[in-house]
């Protein structure tokens, strides 16, 4: 359907809603299943869903956040679906679904099974996220020892420079050229290290991959590339070619395996960790790369920059973040080029990770933008138990990532904004009658006073001090826009129709890579930081 755009006026639908807001409330008491139709991602109905959320990553054992304070539980489920979000990004680790060479831990998958059941009982969805950070030990965590091919005395010489920079060290490198390489680790196994890691994805499909609440199965958290990184530093324009062909190589044979479980689950796919480094993605690029055939298969992509996570991690000078906004419109217009083309649906699927409301701001932005769901990194430690199961968000976090927003549109979703300071939320789509209401999540955080709905081209359906606002469009309307604010006066108000919300933010698809060269010298600088001090850091997803 074609977007048209038009300002708010004419007749207006007013509704003002006063008090505090009323409990989470969800259309379903378990969400319907996704798939992908087009650019979009749809529920049952075909209205498109805006995924946003956190992730929960548990990066030691049981591998799984358990029902425990400090872990996930109800409570936290509650107050996640509480402050509107509709998903939760799910960590598994390979470490936990084979811990043995070829033999799947049927009681993970038990674990992890129960925990999506959790999840679709708060009404949210489950993004399976199999995750490593530095494939494991003595690098990072997520592959189980066996699965590596060590090289000890090489490790034993270098030092260990923790997250990120343990990705530099040359035994980490070979480790992850052997894994590309589908290398055997025994002369008499049936299969290289790949095969092994496909049969254990293959196995967590079989499980859950047809649960109605799966937002898919995202393969594999931020791999590295192994030696031939260098060329991706040395190719401005194209990203990592060389690399793309063996990662997309990889991801084509798991997610050939997930089809044997489930024809229709979404799997995501993400590029090499060079992407976290501006690096252009060349996946589903012919001739270079084979292309994208799978209609369930979708992009998903992170959005850090680097300067503020050298901030993070080694305590570099937070005035470094002032370059992050070009660094973010590097990353976006290799999302954009990505999408013009693959025609893949997209996902943030981390960013965040830092107490800044204006390099939070820096990716909310071109999320609402682009109209791009995203899952925040992260909700409480992940790794270890938190003190208390108090609110883990910081009030800065809090104000920026609790958000209103359209999380199904029954049509075609047109310009959004969200405006952190006053609450105010611009929303207008081109309506299809799908039997479905379009349904806006209200934040619990920016109206104290209640909040107001002005609808142009259709009519809030939902309740009074409801958190989820359902919206109907007129008959034959062509464009519904809508606008929710904080709630000043018991009386009737008097609208002032602001200007309509700005278009959907297509950046240029360029797919150049102008900042590889910024990111070499950023890391090296790094490097020099993280010698000269002695300080911890928690690992990055």
């Amino acid at each position: 359907m074609p977007r048209t755009r038009r300002a708010i006026g004419g007749a207006l639908a007013v509704l003002l809603l006063l008090g505090p807001l009323g409990t989470a409330a969800h259309a379903d008491p378990v969400p319907s299943p996704l798939h992908r139709d087009g650019g979009w991602i749809v529920d049952e109905h075909g209205r498109v869903v805006l995924l946003r959320g956190v992730n929960v990553v548990w990066k030691a054992a049981p591998f799984v956040p358990p029902d425990v304070p400090g872990g996930l539980t109800d409570v936290d489920l509650a107050r996640i679906a509480g402050h509107g979000f509709d998903v939760v990004r799910l960590g598994v680790a390979f470490e936990g679904l084979m811990p043995q060479k070829g033999q799947v831990d049927e009681g993970y998958l038990d674990l992890v099974a129960a925990v999506v059941d959790r999840i679709a009982a708060h009404g949210m969805y489950a993004l399976i996220d199999v995750h490593q950070d530095l494939m494991g030990k003595p690098w990072g965590n997520g592959f189980p020892s066996w699965a590596i091919r060590h090289s000890p005395e090489l490790e034993a010489l270098e030092p260990d420079l923790g997250f990120p920079l343990n990705a530099v060290r040359p035994s980490h490198n070979l480790a992850w050229d052997f894994f590309w390489a589908d290398g055997r680790l025994e002369p008499t196994d049936p299969q290289g290290v790949v095969g092994y890691l496909t049969d254990a994805i293959g196995a967590l499909a079989d499980r859950i991959g047809d649960h109605p609440a799966l937002a898919g199965i995202e393969i594999i958290n931020e791999v590295w590339a192994g030696t031939p990184v260098l060329t991706c530093a040395g190719l401005f324009v194209v990203g990592c070619p060389f690399v793309d062909t063996y990662v997309q190589r990889t991801w084509q044979r798991i997610t050939d395996r997930i089809r044997q479980a489930d024809p229709d689950v979404l799997v995501w796919w993400e590029p090499s960790s060079a992407w976290n480094l501006t690096a252009a993605s060349q996946l589903g690029a012919p001739p270079l790369t084979p292309a994208i055939t799978d209609p369930q298969v979708a992009f998903a992509f992170h959005d850090y920059c680097a300067f503020g996570e050298l901030s993070t991690y080694l305590g570099a000078p937070a005035e470094l973040q002032q370059s992050c906004d070009l660094y973010h419109d590097v990353t976006w217009q290799n999302a954009a080029t990505f999408k013009a083309r693959t025609g893949l649906p997209q996902l943030v699927t981390e960013f965040g990770n830092i107490d800044d409301g204006v390099e939070l701001e820096r990716s909310l932005r071109r999320s609402d933008a682009t109209f791009t769901g995203w899952q925040y990194w992260h909700y409480g430690a992940g790794f270890a138990p938190r003190a208390d199961s108090s609110e883990p968000f910081t009030e800065v976090q809090r104000a920026h990532l609790v958000r209103t927003y359209p999380r199904a549109t029954a049509g075609t979703p047109g310009p959004m904004s969200f405006d952190a300071a006053t609450g105010e939320m611009r929303y207008s789509y081109a309506p299809s009658d799908l039997g479905a209401p379009t349904e806006i999540a209200v934040s619990d955080e920016h109206y104290p006073t209640g909040y107001e709905v002005v609808v142009d081209g259709g009519r809030v359906t939902s309740a009074a001090s409801a958190s989820l606002i359902t919206i109907e469009a007129d008959a034959a309307t062509a464009e519904v826009a809508v606008i929710i604010r904080r709630a000043t006066t018991v009386s009737a108000p008097t609208v002032t129709v602001a200007p309509a919300p700005a278009p959907i933010r297509e950046l240029p698809a360029t797919g150049n890579d102008p900042g590889a060269t910024g990111w070499v010298l950023a890391l090296a600088a790094a490097l020099v930081l993280r010698l000269r001090r002695t300080r911890g850091a928690a690992p990055l997803g």
